[in-house]
């Protein structure tokens, strides 16, 4: 795997011409953020908070599948309206914050005509999240798990692909778990691990400056 850096040559962005992001861990740091919302609704059901392993899984899946492993069965048909009572725009939304050096990586692919989109498993919260940091202006399309099935189903980048006309081999999958790293695979996609170096990925990313950085290296030399 190659380690993202100003001395990567050139060429291998050249043929880059689409990068889909993952939202969560990628866009921004929501780990604290999911924590609390799952959280809030295992209290609503008085049932404890989570393990340490229940907060990685649910960082990564769809709603759906979070609550199938963190509830029990019996008490599913509770979580819908547990989950209302859970005010997501007050008390989750403001603790999310933009990845450092994003909003300038996003400009810069912009300006070099690289199609931008979202690729999540988020359902319900993901028009409060584009809302909130106005990514309409930067991605089309973006994509939720209600939209084509939850990753790893690749169907969700098979939309994208679709709407943009890109092959797959021009397209770049950036995400941080290993949900995006099927994903990517399964999809025929290359795969950018951020700031997760156990993934087995074509390139790692350490962070967005870096990334831009390389990027800038390749615009000048085109």
């Amino acid at each position: 795997m190659l380690i993202c850096s100003a001395q990567l040559a050139p060429s291998f962005f050249r043929d880059v011409a689409g990068v889909i992001f993952d939202c969560d861990g990628v866009l921004f740091d929501s780990w604290n953020a999911n924590k609390t919302f799952y959280n809030a609704v295992l209290a609503e059901l008085g049932l404890p908070p989570m393990a340490p392993e229940d907060e990685a899984y649910v960082h990564a899946h769809a709603v759906h599948e979070s609550y199938a492993r963190i509830v029990p069965a019996e008490r599913l048909h509770e979580v819908g309206e547990a989950a209302r009572r859970v005010d997501y725009a007050a008390n989750v939304l403001p603790s999310l914050e933009l990845e450092p050096g994003l909003v300038d990586l996003l400009e810069d692919l912009m300006a070099a005509s690289v199609r931008l989109g979202i690729d999540t498993n988020r359902t319900t919260t993901l028009d409060m999240v584009v809302e909130r940091f106005g990514f309409e202006r930067y991605f089309s399309p973006i994509v939720g798990a209600h939209m084509a099935g939850p990753k790893p189903d690749p169907a969700s980048v098979a939309l994208i692909l679709r709407e943009w006309g890109i092959a797959a081999s021009q397209v770049a999958f950036v995400g941080d778990s290993s949900v995006d790293e099927a994903t990517a695979k399964a999809a025929g996609v290359r795969f950018w691990a951020y700031k997760n170096g156990n993934l087995d990925a074509e390139l790692y990313v350490p962070d967005f400056p870096t990334l831009r950085a390389a990027l800038q290296k390749c615009y000048a030399a085109s």
